[in-house]
């Protein structure tokens, strides 16, 4: 008779211990899903926020998302760009090497970090920064046109080139590749080669307006020297 109470009493025991444990994991599961949704919400409001360049408040609430999804890598490369559109180069450093030491592989989180490295003048870890970034995401255009540009600064002009025209195989409309190779070829004195990328900036881009005021300035001054030319 005791060992049957006891085998009762014991059996008793586990099944409310499974249906804790069950209820417990659900409890959980459903805490960790509240808190990935809250995360998401504040998520989409820092980005609109960051819309509509206010800066600070889309910080705070990306630093939210933050607290309550910490394992999200995604989180923090929206941080990181926001900390650099603020001028908290510093932070977007710092950010930045948490999100890699977090996700070594992230392309964006190298790119962005590159970008820190760059505002600080650390110009060789910053291109070393911009390969990783390039390689991890070798279809990205904008990764290699940043690397071109900063190939640039360093007086690279092969490699500079080879960047751009790089980018272009990938998208041959890519504005901000024909633009920046527009401007090398014509430092080079490749007026013709220029103009026709020029003329391709003003057909293809509907957005940068800055982008299409300089490329026209540059035609217009081929067409005064053509002019001029007796």
């Amino acid at each position: 008779m005791r060992f049957g109470a006891e085998g009762r009493i014991l059996k008793t025991i586990f099944i409310y211990s499974v249906l804790f444990s069950t209820m417990f994991v659900n409890a959980c599961g459903q805490s960790k899903q509240e808190k990935m949704r809250l995360a998401n919400q504040h998520k989409d409001k820092a980005l609109q926020l960051r819309y509509e360049g206010r800066i600070e408040e889309a910080i705070r609430e990306q630093l939210q998302a933050i607290d309550l999804n910490p394992d999200d890598s995604s989180l923090l490369v929206n941080l990181t760009g926001f900390y650099l559109d603020n001028g908290k180069v510093e932070k977007a450093k710092n950010t930045a090497e948490r999100l890699l030491a977090k996700a070594p592989n992230n392309a964006w989180g190298h790119y962005l970090y590159a970008e820190s490295l760059l505002k600080l003048d650390e110009k060789e870890k910053s291109l070393a920064e911009y390969k990783k970034a390039s390689d991890l995401e070798p279809a990205n255009p904008l990764f290699l046109v940043n690397l071109g540009v900063l190939y640039g600064e360093l007086n690279n002009v092969p490699e500079q080139k080879k960047a751009y025209e790089k980018a272009l195989e990938i998208n041959p409309n890519y504005t901000d590749a024909i633009y920046n190779l527009a401007l090398l070829e014509e430092r080079e004195n490749n007026n013709e080669r220029a103009v026709v990328l020029f003329k391709r900036v003003i057909d293809l881009e509907t957005e940068n307006k800055e982008m299409l005021r300089r490329a026209q300035e540059k035609l217009d001054i081929f067409k005064n020297k053509k002019v001029a030319k007796p």
